[in-house]
């Protein structure tokens, strides 16, 4: 066999990739990029996407986690350094409209009717992310040194949310929360008119047909199911946030892209709900953007399982906002899931990916469909192997110009310690009792129909008929 160059994480610099064929094999090239990322001297950036959690589970205590779940998670604000943006921190309206875009994802129109809800969802989002980022900006602005922007982003739109479903069943009273009342009073801005506008805008007066309340709780349904990733992952936020920032402090994006960290790698986890793992990883996209524009910097994404993650949509748009400061590598070991999820053949799935990267590489694979696509790059002259030939680690690089470059992965040492992640409930503080906490000796009780015996055992109470 040919000796060919080993890929190493170079290859990606500067560049957006994509890679297809045997998802096993792309995923064991993602395993030797991220030890060449450790281990080959560079000082690039990386924030991986570790669905199966195999590369923490290798590499773990070389990485950052990013779970939002388990003790061994990071709490990076990804808001801060929006906030402290050059453009955007100072005019929070010109973001808002985009942040929507990002989060609020709808489908194509088919009519009016669609066109309508759409709308109206779009401009729900943007004033409620409007009003809760006012809130998390003041909220920083007043309070202490360490204070976490996201979380309490987090706090208002969760709390916000609650109080648009009372408002859409025709319940007005109490929306105006007690702590924000200090927070109002500080803001440059009119926070309470804000407020209002909020609730008295789309989701009370959008049309002329929308003081019914039905079509407001609709209104507020299209929101919910369009923006369901981001929801669900400002609610694990808000769940989970504050107890692992307790525990591991603030995680600094701004002092991680500029290296004052440990660690140069950032793993994002599954925590095990899917809308919330794909809401988490675009706010997160978007604070590690803003970082680096804002400081001149770049950062490298490797993602396994785009269409797990659904970072397609997000990555476009935040490229958008901070142009040249992300770079991805996406590993579709989930093509078929991306072409059942999109409607569309595998052919087509891959043009659209191959539309917002610059490179690919090729695996072995099987798949006559992706063996049709591989026989149309570059002459026959150029191409040693077909797909179904790549092994013992070969794979192709496809600069979509006719130039094919074979290239072997290596395989790097296997490490005998495995990282496991530990679910960050177990640990927490027992609550109280719900109802009562019983006396922790055996105690008997009469009842006019029969003997009832109560045993308190570790709070756990065992109740039964006397037989006799």
């Amino acid at each position: 066999m040919e000796e060919f160059r080993r890929i190493t994480v170079n290859d990606l610099l500067n560049k957006n990739s994509c890679m297809f064929g045997d998802s096993q094999e792309q995923r064991r090239t993602l395993r030797a990029l991220v030890f060449d990322a450790l281990h080959g001297g560079g000082e690039d950036l990386f924030i991986v996407f570790d669905k199966d959690g195999d590369i923490y589970e290798e590499f773990g205590d070389q990485l950052y986690l990013v779970d939002w779940r388990s003790t061994e998670s990071v709490a990076p604000d990804c808001l801060a350094p929006v906030f402290k943006h050059d453009e955007f921190g100072r005019d929070i309206p010109s973001l808002i409209s985009r942040l929507a875009e990002i989060f609020c994802v709808t489908k194509a129109d088919k009519g009016s009717n669609d066109q309508f809800w759409t709308t109206s969802s779009k401009r729900l989002a943007a004033q409620h992310i409007y009003y809760a980022a006012l809130m998390a900006r003041e909220d920083y602005r007043v309070s202490s040194k360490g204070h976490n922007c996201l979380l309490s982003f987090a706090r208002q739109t969760t709390e916000l949310t609650m109080a648009m479903g009372s408002a859409a069943e025709g319940d007005s009273s109490g929306l105006l929360l007690g702590y924000e009342h200090r927070l109002q009073q500080a803001m440059e801005d009119d926070g309470a008119f804000w407020h209002r506008r909020l609730f008295e805008g789309t989701l009370a007066r959008g049309s002329s047909v929308s003081s019914s309340s039905n079509t407001q709780r609709c209104i507020l349904q299209s929101y919910e199911s369009n923006a369901s990733a981001f929801l669900a992952a400002l609610r694990v936020l808000e769940r989970n946030g504050a107890d692992i920032a307790d525990r591991s402090g603030n995680f600094d994006l701004e002092e991680f892209i500029t290296g004052y960290t440990e660690k140069r790698i950032l793993c994002v986890g599954n925590s095990g709900n899917g809308d919330a793992d794909r809401g988490s990883a675009s706010l997160l996209l978007l604070g590690a953007a803003a970082a680096a524009a804002g400081l001149g910097a770049k950062v490298n994404v490797l993602a396994s399982d785009p269409g797990y993650w659904n970072i397609l949509h997000p990555f476009e748009r935040i490229q958008g906002l901070f142009p040249g400061v992300l770079n991805a590598l996406l590993a579709c070991t989930d093509l078929e899931y991306v072409a059942r999820d999109s409607a569309v053949s595998k052919e087509d799935a891959v043009a659209a990916i191959e539309g917002k990267t610059e490179l690919t590489f090729w695996h072995i694979t099987p798949d006559v469909a992706l063996e049709g696509l591989f026989a149309s790059r570059g002459s026959v002259q150029n191409r040693y192997y077909e797909l179904s030939q790549l092994f013992g680690g070969i794979l192709v690089r496809d600069d979509r110009r006719g130039g094919l470059e074979y290239l072997t992965r290596g395989e790097p040492p296997v490490s005998e310690k495995k990282c496991v992640k530990r679910p960050f409930s177990a640990i927490k503080k027992k609550r109280a009792p719900l109802w009562y906490a019983l006396p922790p000796a055996r105690t008997e009780m009469n009842s006019p129909q029969s003997d009832i015996e109560v045993i308190a055992d570790g709070g756990q109470a065992k109740v039964w008929k006397d037989a006799s």
